[in-house]
């Protein structure tokens, strides 16, 4: 038995079907969370991306990235009208700061991700993947910058 799902839509019902994009760009921020996450997050710069702002969180600093300048910014500044927080996720990330930007997002009901850069079998690791695994909707191990781009272009950044 061939169920709607199955059936070939023909051309006058796709005459129907709705010709915009099926969901708004989202506007997504990249933090890096330790010097050793500032070489991936230099090349995710060298790229297009729609809505995205990329910078580096360390002792309560928030520093957002435009082409070559920085500037300083307030946490809960920058978190105003996101949608989607994507932390960089290295051994020598702050376990404070992980901890201050998932609350911060989760009383604002921003998702956030997080995206462990190199082996997550550091012993080193171990510590700020447990703090990261409570404030995140989703976490990545073993990331490369290959699949942190695709995972990036999933999300529409």
């Amino acid at each position: 038995m061939i169920t709607q799902s199955m059936r070939a839509t023909s051309a006058a019902e796709s005459r129907f079907r709705i010709a915009q994009p099926n969901s708004k760009g989202r506007k997504t921020l990249v933090l890096a969370l330790g010097k050793q996450a500032l070489t991936p997050l230099a090349e995710l710069q060298q790229l297009s991306w729609n809505n995205t702002a990329m910078g580096l969180y360390t002792a309560g600093h928030l520093e957002l990235y435009n082409g070559q300048d920085a500037h300083q910014v307030v946490l809960d500044d920058a978190l105003d009208q996101l949608d989607v927080v994507v932390l960089l996720i290295t051994s020598d990330s702050d376990i404070e700061a992980i901890e201050t930007i998932g609350e911060a997002c989760s009383r604002r009901r921003i998702m956030t991700s997080g995206y462990v850069l190199g082996q997550p079998d550091d012993t080193d690791i171990n510590p700020v993947l447990a703090c990261t695994r409570r404030v995140t909707v989703s976490l990545v191990t073993d990331t490369d910058t290959d699949t942190l781009i695709e995972s990036l272009r999933a999300l529409r950044a």
